[in-house]
């Protein structure tokens, strides 16, 4: 957004005093001083005072002002400049992985690129101090670094030196030759790599030293740099794989060397061990690794008090009546202990925790939520709002409440009627009445019509509410859209725009007669009306003005007319572009080749090196012929220094290249054959052959070892077949003969024989190596209680009864006079007094007998006894 103006309307008569000028930067994010303001050589930017070109704004000054303004413009520059950039953010990688290579990395020496927090400048919170610094470097041992100085004069050379961490923190006052990094040579422009003997492993600090001929040449400004050189530490010995092949070798911000990070279920310095405590498998209890590095992964559980088991998931105790409030109880592996089988929307060791589903906040929009067993929830929504979780805003417009074609506005729990013109009310049900106030004059009808009214008028008055008399009026008598009015012994004429006379029958120029000043500051005005049309104009506008009037003063950085990056400055009639490093003309159109500043190509890039102009500023990059490097070429490869001549060959180092003068026998650039071994092809099973001196090599193909490759690399030796598998050895690999019972590529997993429920009639099945056992519901036995338990076969029926088997049960048919489970009961045949006439009953089985009284005889003692059947009577 553009800074806002005022404008001034001055007196001829006043002077003119300094006009503000508006910086205007390219985009959308507004530039710091430091960073749009730079010195330019050999610009083309104008300035309005004589003298050379500089990168200050051009501003307008009356005489005697210029020196004033210059002063104070440079000062606010010199003051923006000296202080730290508080936006700088360093960008941390949170972790950064090992590079099989080295790379360069680089830093500006400049306090515009510096971080001013230690969050910013490290990515991590720290109580330590925020200093100003650049932003720090992590690199890996044999990694190069490169100081890149600025050729701008504002800005300083590289005086860096070695320091202490407790001259990096307070700055250096004091130092010797030997702490510079680059000795006293004069390093504006250039790229300088530091020597590897300041990149010792671990922490080094680079600070800037006093340099009285810069301003902002200051370590305290953020001239100074942490850089720390790391090692790996990833693998025990340079042949073992990287991290057992279990994890990742990375570094993390301030660590001081790149480390194992282990994937998961695994653990260790190197990743050595399966972690047999990945997944948390201890319910109620800590888990702890048994260490058998890569050849298993069992744990072991120290249990909560009051669990047991191995996954410590058992409650001590068999199962008693109620112990799983809501669940079932099922004795556990022990003979003392049980778990629970929780029914659904319960959980916990004895299922007496409710599973919460309102825990994850399910209701939206304010809704109360409410559990519902089981596992279910039910939200309770706020006025407005319905669905499941209350999540549809009830649409209120859905039942067209507002009338009259009124516009509906739904709301939460309600709705607005934005009503259409002549009707009003909650629904805009209610017509607006425009005669309610009588409008109409002079004994004039009210009419009503939609959305107002007309009035007819009594004789002898006209007008929209009847207030003008109708006295000498007729149609035309008022011409060109003019309005008659009758007025005492008359009539007046009101007359549209743009037309005047009684009749309003002449023409009116709008510049001369209607608004002669309507075009603002020395604006012309031309007069565009039409013959039948409106009254017009058209301004036509001074430079440096604009608008319909000549109102609004020309923003001529409103175009962006400064290229590259550059700085637009505003001015009355003009801009300014102030340059970004590297660029200069008008419009810093022209990139300014670095090749050829401050002297030729040849003089940058040596040994016939091309120079390489770069977008970025005043920098160029040499790109050198084969035999020399360094930044400017200047530094010539020694071939013969990493000894590529073999077997006592003598090196001729040449320009870019080298030659190998051989000893007898041997031949090859590098002097390192003396016969072709491999051309019998010596290495079996797929192995490459590598002829060695006087002899060859065999690297043989995965699987395969020997001289010649042809042993086959028994890889059951470290074999992780488990539970007693027969490990079986293949080429490069093994697979396991897993024992009966188990299976798995490693015949890790117990097979389950409970899977199929061989365990009939409600019994409950346990899983064994290769088997199962069934504890029988009573009343069946048998491998998998499929077989009903004879209760008869024990013969518990007495006294000649008939035994019939029932599941877990029996039951006796007894003979009769016997009765009782198991008919052990003589039935008492006296109960029911069977003799008569004082007879004694004596029970027999299934039967009785009467001892009868005197005189009576019979079964029952029944029969009187005739004395006289014998005739005792003689005579």
């Amino acid at each position: 957004m553009q800074p806002s103006r005022c404008k001034c309307h001055c007196p001829t008569t006043a002077a003119l005093g300094p006009r503000l000028v508006h910086p205007r930067t390219l985009g959308t994010r507004t530039a710091s001083i430091m960073g749009s303001l730079h010195y330019i050589p050999h610009s083309n930017v104008q300035s309005t005072n004589k003298g050379p070109t500089n990168f200050l704004p051009s501003v307008r000054t009356p005489p005697g002002f210029s020196w004033l303004v210059t002063i104070m413009s440079i000062w606010l520059v010199l003051v923006a400049i000296a202080t730290p950039s508080s936006g700088v953010e360093c960008n941390v990688p949170s972790e950064t992985p090992w590079r099989g290579f080295a790379v360069s990395f680089s830093r500006e020496w400049r306090i515009d690129a510096a971080c001013s927090t230690y969050f910013d400048c490290y990515g991590v919170n720290a109580t330590l101090e925020n200093i100003a610094q650049l932003c720090p470097v992590e690199m890996q041992e044999g990694d190069s670094l490169y100081l890149n100085s600025s050729s701008n004069p504002f800005f300083p050379e590289v005086k860096a030196v070695n320091v202490s961490e407790t001259d990096f923190v307070n700055c250096p006052t004091d130092y010797t030759q030997d702490q510079l990094l680059f000795g006293n040579t004069s390093t504006a422009g250039m790229s300088l790599l530091v020597d590897s003997r300041f990149l010792a492993v671990g922490v080094n600090y680079f600070a800037q030293v006093p340099d009285d001929s810069s301003l902002f040449g200051r370590c305290d400004l953020g001239l100074r740099l942490n850089v720390t050189v790391k090692t790996r530490d990833c693998e025990p010995t340079s042949a073992d794989p990287e991290c057992s092949r279990n994890g990742r070798c990375v570094t993390r911000p301030q660590e001081a060397t790149y480390s194992c990070a282990c994937e998961d279920g695994f653990l260790g310095v190197y990743c050595g061990e399966q972690d047999g405590c990945y997944g948390n498998p201890c319910l109620y209890g800590t888990c702890e690794d048994v260490q058998e590095g890569l050849s298993g992964n069992d744990y072991t559980c120290v249990c909560e008090e009051g669990f047991t088991g191995k996954n410590c998931s058992e409650l001590i105790d068999l199962c008693t009546e109620g112990v799983c409030n809501n669940g079932t109880c099922v004795n556990g592996t022990t003979t003392d202990s049980h778990y629970c089988v929780c029914h659904p929307g319960y959980t916990g060791p004895t299922c007496n925790i409710i599973i919460d589903l309102c825990e994850s906040s399910p209701c939206e929009n304010s809704a109360t939520c409410t559990p519902v067993i089981p596992l279910d929830y039910s939200c309770e929504c706020v006025a407005g709002f319905t669905g499941k979780d209350c999540e549809v805003d009830i649409n209120e417009c859905g039942s067209n409440p507002c009338s009259n074609r009124a516009t509906c506005v739904d709301l939460v729990d309600g709705y607005n009627c934005v009503c259409t013109e002549g009707y009003s009310g909650e629904e805009c049900d209610v017509e607006i009445n425009f005669c309610e106030s009588q409008p109409c004059k002079n004994e004039g009808t009210c009419n009503r019509v939609l959305n107002g009214y007309t009035c007819t008028c009594a004789s002898g008055f006209t007008g929209p509410t009847c207030e003008i008399p109708d006295h000498q009026c007729e149609s035309d008598t008022c011409q060109n859209g003019g309005q008659c009015f009758p007025v005492p012994n008359g009539f007046e004429c009101l007359c549209q725009p743009g037309w005047t006379g009684d009749f309003c029958d002449e023409r009116q120029n709008y510049c001369v007669d209607i608004n002669p000043d309507v075009c603002q500051n020395g604006g012309i005005c031309q007069d565009t009306s039409l013959p039948d049309g409106p009254p017009s104009y058209n301004c036509t506008c001074l430079p440096g003005w604009q608008g319909r009037d000549c109102e609004v003063e020309t923003d001529e950085c409103e175009s962006d007319p400064c290229l590259n990056g550059g700085t637009c400055f505003e001015a009355f009639n003009y801009f300014n572009c102030t340059c970004v490093l590297g660029y200069n003309g008008t419009q810093c159109e022209n990139n300014i080749d670095a090749c050829e500043l401050g002297g030729t190509p040849e003089e940058k890039c040596l040994n016939g090196a091309t120079c390489l102009d770069s977008d970025i500023g005043l920098e160029y990059t040499c790109l050198c012929v084969p035999g020399f490097i360094g930044s400017n070429c200047s530094e010539e490869v020694l071939e013969c220094e990493s000894e590529p001549c073999q077997n006592s060959a003598t090196c001729l180092d040449l320009i870019g290249r080298y030659e190998c003068n051989c000893t007898d026998g041997f031949y090859g650039v590098n002097c390192e054959s003396d016969k072709d071994w491999c051309e019998d092809e010596p290495c079996y099973n797929s192995g490459t052959c590598i002829t060695v001196l006087g002899w060859y090599r065999c690297e043989c193909a995965p699987g395969w070892s020997g001289e010649n490759c042809t042993e086959n690399i028994d890889e059951c030796v470290n074999n992780t077949c488990q539970n007693g598998a027969t490990c079986q050895d293949q080429i490069a690999s093994y697979s396991c003969e897993c024992a009966v019972g188990f299976n798995g590529t490693y015949c890790e997993n117990n097979i389950d024989d409970c899977v199929s429920v061989p365990c009939q009639n409600g019994g409950t099945c346990h899983d064994q190596v290769n088997d199962f056992s069934c504890t029988c519901a009573p009343g069946f036995t048998g491998k998998d209680c499929s077989t009903d338990i004879d209760d008869c076969e024990s013969s518990p029926c007495e006294n000649g009864a008939t035994c019939t088997d029932l599941v877990n049960d029996y039951n006796c048919t007894c003979a009769p006079g016997y009765e009782g489970k198991n008919c052990t009961v003589d039935i008492d045949d006296c109960l029911s007094s069977p003799c008569e006439h004082g007879g004694t009953c004596i029970d027999a089985v299934n039967d009785f007998s009467c001892t009868c009284s005197a005189g009576y005889t019979g079964k029952n003692c029944s029969l009187n006894i005739d004395e006289c059947e014998a005739l005792p009577c003689e005579n």
